[in-house]
């Protein structure tokens, strides 16, 4: 600065220096001529459009050549067209360089003087040299980085390279096809990714974003997303339903043993933080690790939600304020015996949000006068402030635990529970001034929670006849979902000299119960014909039961309460479906043929303690099956399907 102002300084006194000088005396003749015109020379041009063209020493155009034409105030590229030229538009200075570079010629580069008045220049022809190299050994790895298998894309993690210590999300962002959220949900071909497993087995309850933003790139041999049909399908082989998306991690043989601990910290303005701990035991068959996260942010600003002419809803809406969310998961899988295998998870998380909401807006209101019969106009204006908390809370665990005593028998039990409890209170304020002259304030609160648990039971029995098995699955789920509601709601209207002329309260509560019953049994059998042939049976039935019930009371002042009828519901039903089918399956190197039908009978019954009316209807369908797969190569196959299933009201 100090030498910004000297300089300016010196300027300012040469300046003056050279004011305080006489003129100097002209001769007489220079005296008598001084009113004869000079000579002007034209201004230079702001822009002016470059051309060329590029030729080879036999005077053949040089298609796709990059010319690149650099100035103290220009930097741009181009490529010579079909007819080897080359223009630039909007250049600024009129002395610029420009260089050329193609394959298999020699580079140029050349400095240009032209004048800088003129609109348009035409360089002469550039001419190119051929350039002769000789070709260094080059190594061919034959084998694909992306293999296409029946239900798997395998991607070889060793084709990306990532920075060091990066995590798993890192490298599946280089990976075709995929889609990594910052909230840590993955898709796959536009398809999301619903769990996670490393080798073979769910990890941290098979929460993909714990996957993905904990697992170091640097262990990951392979990653498979897998077509999966469920544990039934994934030991027969028989598919039956539509599949889900899953994400599985091969590790690397010589990065399955070993403890890795990684801690994370960072924190910044408006008390945010995001601190993180991933630790983990991995020793072959052998994982025990624990992975937790706390984390503070800023919400954002909120939309006002206001629509023209009405009250808006008392929600915390968009919500400026905070979110506070964390929870901590641990994994263990290990082998405890030859025939025994175990793999268990629990994760606890919790998600705090403080909404501050404050907006003010103007709308106006369209109506005809009674008196005078025009359209008439009238503007409003709205101020609105609420502040919301909305806490969750949710407990997942499941062990699995896996016995083969020989090579003949399978037995898998999955008991699981999971605790979801959610809290929201939320208090507003909105007024109305102008045409729309009134006040509203208002308290919303609900308390959810669903409890579930369950189990799901496979046997498998592998016959001595190759290919041979029978397979049963069990399946149970029960939950109960309870919420309860109260909305406390004052409204007054007030005239122009801001006395109240109507003020209402609406004051009542809402009680929903919602409990799901879901059994399920199935039963595959398959039988080969040749080596590559086979028929497979596949029956199963499902019973779900539902006893929903919402009832609604108004509270009066006096705290009278009367049940609203016409708002409340008691209703119970139930659906059973079964399926039956007979698949014919051929299996060759390039393509896999099924052929089946399915047999679909179906049972709805239901009723309501609100209405007179029940359901009872019976269905039965006979769907014919399809299934085709043809793989030219290891990168590119296609398949068809066609089958059938009931779906419930």
């Amino acid at each position: 600065m100090i030498r910004v102002v000297v300089f300016a300084f010196l300027i300012l006194l040469s300046g003056s220096l050279f004011a305080q000088q006489p003129p100097p005396q002209q001769p007489p003749a220079q005296q008598q001529n001084r009113t004869r015109p000079q000579t002007q020379l034209p201004p230079p041009l702001a822009f002016r459009e470059v051309s060329g063209i590029v030729k080879d020493t036999k005077g053949i155009t040089v298609i796709g050549a990059t010319v690149s034409l650099t100035s103290k105030k220009d930097t741009i590229q181009a490529s010579t067209n079909e007819d080897g030229i080359f223009i630039f538009k909007n250049v600024k200075l009129a002395t610029f360089v420009i260089s050329v570079k193609s394959i298999g010629y020699v580079s140029l580069i050349r400095r240009y003087l032209n004048n800088d008045v003129v609109k348009r220049i035409i360089l002469d022809p550039i001419e190119l040299k051929s350039e002769n190299n000789v070709l260094k050994e080059v190594v061919i790895n034959g084998t694909p980085s992306i293999t296409y298998k029946t239900d798997t894309v395998e991607y070889r993690a060793s084709d990306y390279k990532v920075r060091e210590n990066a995590n798993l999300d890192e490298l599946l962002k280089k990976m075709e096809g995929m889609e990594v959220g910052t909230d840590g949900t993955l898709t796959h071909q536009g398809q999301q990714v619903m769990k996670a497993r490393v080798n073979g087995k769910d990890f941290a309850g098979g929460s993909v974003a714990q996957a993905i933003q904990n697992l170091p790139a640097d262990i990951v041999e392979k990653v498979q997303i897998v077509d999966d049909y469920g544990d039934q399908a994934g030991r027969t082989g028989v598919k039956d339903g539509d599949p889900t998306k899953v994400l599985n991690i091969t590790t690397k043989a010589d990065r399955s043993v070993g403890n890795i601990v990684r801690l994370t910290a960072s924190d910044g303005s408006d008390g945010r933080y995001d601190e993180r701990v991933f630790a983990q035991r991995l020793n072959g068959n052998q994982q025990l690790g624990i992975i937790g996260n706390i984390r503070n942010t800023v919400n954002g600003v909120a939309s006002s939600g206001i629509s023209a002419g009405g009250l808006a809803s008392g929600g915390s809406g968009g919500s400026g304020g905070t979110t506070t969310s964390g929870g901590p998961s641990f994994n263990y899988r290990d082998q405890w015996s030859k025939a025994i295998q175990v793999n268990g998870n629990y994760r606890y998380s919790f998600n705090d949000v403080n909404s501050i909401n404050s907006s003010t807006g103007q709308f106006v209101t369209n109506f005809t006068d009674p008196k005078t019969g025009f359209q008439v106009s009238a503007p409003s204006a709205t101020i609105n402030n609420s502040t919301g908390t909305n806490k969750n809370y949710t407990h997942n665990a499941s062990f699995e635990f896996e016995y083969s005593p020989d090579s003949a028998n399978f037995l898998r039990v999955t008991p699981s529970f999971s605790y979801t409890k959610t809290d929201n209170n939320n208090n507003y304020q909105q007024t109305y001034s102008g045409f729309q002259n009134q006040y509203a304030n208002g308290i919303t609160s609900s308390n959810n929670v669903t409890p579930s648990y369950g189990a799901v039971i496979l046997y498998q029995y592998i016959f001595k006849k190759p290919k041979r098995n029978i397979s049963v699955q069990l399946n149970a789920n029960n939950g109960n979902q309870q919420q309860n509601t109260e909305q406390n709601t004052e409204t007054q209207k007030k005239d122009t000299s801001q006395n109240v002329i109507s003020d209402l309260i609406q004051h009542t509560t809402v009680m929903r119960g919602n409990v799901t019953k879901d059994y399920r049994a199935s039963l595959t059998y398959v039988e080969p014909i040749t080596k590559i042939s086979q028929l497979e049976f596949h029956a199963q039935t499902e019973y779900r039961d539902y006893n929903n019930a919402t009832v609604t009371d108004s509270i009066a002042a006096n705290g009278t309460v009367t049940q609203l009828l016409n708002r409340s519901n008691v209703y119970t039903y139930s659906f059973t479906n079964s399926r039956i089918s007979l698949n014919y399956r051929l299996t060759k190197p390039k393509y896999n043929l099924s052929l089946g039908a399915m047999a679909i009978p179906s049972h709805l019954e239901g009723s309501s303690a609100t209405s007179p009316i029940t359901t009872n209807r019976n269905d039965f369908f006979l769907v014919p099956l399809f299934r085709f797969q043809y793989q030219w190569s290891r990168t590119h196959q296609i398949s068809i399907n066609y089958a059938g299933a009931p779906s419930e009201p």
